[in-house]
């Protein structure tokens, strides 16, 4: 029994620096969603994002600006790691429940 209970004390261990790692790493990625406005018959994309209670419009560019590629990569880099901490988040609470259970 002790050898499954160290078992899953690591793997706990493990779990919660991933999810560590994954949270920091959310914070150098851009939050919010790619806007697309016309203006002149000419489309323009921003960054939208809420601010509080406010929701904020950042200009990114025309659409062949290279800002936009890398904001567009950014942003999918983004949703990968939040579905990863999603996942890591879900095994805890199951792994939380194995190891309290009698």
């Amino acid at each position: 029994m002790s050898v499954f209970k160290d078992m899953l004390n690591e793997e706990f261990k493990r779990l919660s620096e991933l999810k560590s790692k994954y949270e920091k790493e959310l914070v150098s990625f851009p939050k919010g969603s790619l806007s697309r406005k016309i203006r002149n018959n000419k489309p323009y994309f921003y960054l939208a994002y809420r601010e509080k209670e406010k929701v904020k419009f950042e200009y990114i560019g025309k659409e062949d600006s290279k800002k936009l590629q890398i904001t567009r990569e950014l942003l999918l880099k983004r949703q990968d790691i939040e579905q990863k901490l999603k996942q890591v988040n879900n095994e805890l609470k199951e792994l939380s429940k194995s190891m309290h259970e009698k």
